[in-house]
């Protein structure tokens, strides 16, 4: 070659060097956030003074600053939980109490000195917590039928009359699940996250012989029946909300029709906002909802005729919705990219001043802010709190970052400035209602029950075991979310349900935030 053609060809190689240094770059810092995640504590820290991570006692040390003397040296606090008088008593006065006296008879209470009899001095009170294992009983309803022997000897012919309506009805016919069986198998499988596996095992030992099978169907015909119309009506409900959390995770369905079993679904999560109107009732609401894709149209069809907020994980789905939605951005999500950029960087260079510890440190300002809101009692409140607080440091951070992105060629540094400019039109439309939240951690919450619970059971045999699935998940959270108790809630419904034209009946009185509900259906801590 050349000169020309060995200047080109080192020119094509320093380049083709230094793009693979960056790749080689971007596969370690990704090597490192598995490795975190996999072996290191879970979460991210969001103490701000925390040493260990930023290195803040050498970055902050100063040499001029004089020793302490012995008068100025003081012993640590001590940081032990002290416990709180009153506390056991508490968390008793809600439990049932049974108790037992133990006295001694007019024989034995004699004086073993004088012989006369002794008077009650002081009484000594004991306490523990007993559990009583849960059984299967057979419950039987006989009921009689009675005819007319007079009309039967005339030859009239004799009315028939029966005692049925006094008698509790079957929730299906010829079927041995009753409310409260039927409430423990859901509870079992989507609260405890069981498999069905292991329920069926736990009554064969109990001398009852229910197949997973049967357990499944039981399950399905329970949703389609009686439960599947409280989820419509926790749809309408969320539409009538001036805000919606919506997250979507995966699940698998081995036999969807026109699908392989290695194809993924999705489980759509939508809930409620944290505040409401101040002359409003908070209503909580979380609705599931099973489809084979994640595409557009499935958020769409939801959302349809829906005018609100709508805050997510930054999918482009729900930037593209119609004009009467308005996409909320997440700072959770945002702050998670600048973690990842400090978690990759060497200790010795996780300084206040480095770059990613800035951008964290703007992301943990703006979330301790949007905590000092939630504090606020009215809406004019956390309004004015966001223009005067909120707004200047949210813009002042979008503005870094727009400034520090050119910078940047690759790693996850650049990737969390990219994500914050992209987001940027929907972070700041987190400014324009007094109670919008920063996260969308309502809805991340919302979801863990299931992704919790599909590493137990792994996948849904068929789309109808899916969709059940989504409408047990839909009543037990949202029952959760009205502080009630799943299991006690789903027995007392079903026992108001059974037999009923679930066409016609009114669902109101039933709904987990009426009234009507139970004291023994709600959770009392």
């Amino acid at each position: 070659m050349d000169r020309n053609e060995l200047e080109e060809f080192a020119y094509n190689t320093s380049i083709e060097n230094d793009e693979l240094k960056l790749r080689v770059r971007g596969y370690e810092e990704q090597e490192q956030i598995d490795a975190r995640k996999k072996f290191s504590r879970k979460g991210e820290p969001s103490d701000a003074d925390q040493m260990s991570f930023f290195n803040e006692a050498e970055a902050n040390e100063d040499q001029g600053q004089p020793e302490p003397t012995l008068e100025k040296v003081h012993p640590p606090k001590s940081t032990k939980h002290k416990k709180q008088k009153g506390s056991k008593d508490k968390m008793l006065s809600s439990l049932p109490k049974e108790t037992t006296e133990y006295r001694l008879s007019p024989e034995e209470s004699v004086c073993p000195k004088c012989g006369e009899p002794m008077h009650t001095m002081k009484k000594e009170i004991r306490r523990e917590l007993t559990l009583i294992p849960s059984r299967v009983e057979v419950r039987e309803s006989v009921i009689y039928s009675y005819a007319c022997r007079n009309c039967e000897s005339s030859g009239t012919g004799s009315p028939i009359l029966r005692a049925d309506k006094k008698a509790p009805a079957l929730l299906f016919r010829n079927c041995l699940v009753s409310p409260s069986l039927g409430a423990h198998i859901i509870c079992r499988k989507y609260d405890n996250r069981d498999p069905l596996e292991k329920i069926s095992s736990d009554f064969h030992m109990q001398g009852v012989k229910l197949t997973k099978q049967t357990l499944s169907n039981w399950i399905c015909r329970l949703s389609e029946q009686y439960l599947s119309p409280f989820v419509d009506i926790f749809h309408g409900e969320l539409k009538q909300q001036y805000m919606i959390h919506a997250d979507e995770t995966e699940v698998q369905v081995i036999s969807e029709p026109g699908r392989t079993a290695q194809q993924k679904s999705r489980m759509w999560v939508f809930c409620s906002g944290a505040c409401q109107d101040d002359k409003e009732a908070h209503r909580p609401v979380v609705q599931y909802l099973y489809s084979e894709t994640r595409k557009r149209e499935v958020a769409e069809n939801y959302l349809q005729d829906y005018e609100g907020f709508i805050q997510s994980d930054g999918y482009i789905v729900y930037h593209t919705l119609h004009d009467g939605i308005i996409d909320v951005g997440c700072m959770a999500h945002v702050r998670r990219k600048y973690y990842d950029a400090v978690s990759v960087l060497p200790k010795s260079g996780r300084r206040p001043s480095a770059k990613p510890c800035i951008g964290l440190k703007y992301t943990n300002d703006l979330m301790d802010l949007d905590r000092q809101r939630k504090e606020l009692t009215t809406i004019a409140e956390m309004t004015d709190f966001k223009k005067k607080k909120i707004a200047p440091k949210l813009r002042k951070f979008i503005k870094w970052a727009s400034d520090e992105l050119p910078k940047e060629k690759d790693g996850k540094y650049r990737d969390a400035l990219l994500y914050t400019v992209n987001q940027k039109e929907y972070l700041e439309n987190y400014l324009l209602d007094g109670r919008l939240e920063a996260t969308n951690n309502i809805a991340e919450r919302a979801v863990r029950p299931f992704v919790m619970g599909r590493k137990n059971w792994m996948f849904c045999k068929a789309p109808r075991g899916a969709s059940a699935s989504s409408v047990m998940y839909s009543i037990i959270e949202t029952a959760k979310a009205n502080r009630l108790k799943p299991e006690s809630y789903l027995a007392w419904l079903l026992e108001e349900l059974r037999g009923k034209d679930m066409s016609t009946f009114d669902l109101t009185p039933l709904l987990p935030w009426s009234e009507n509900i139970p004291e023994e259906c709600k959770q009392t801590l």
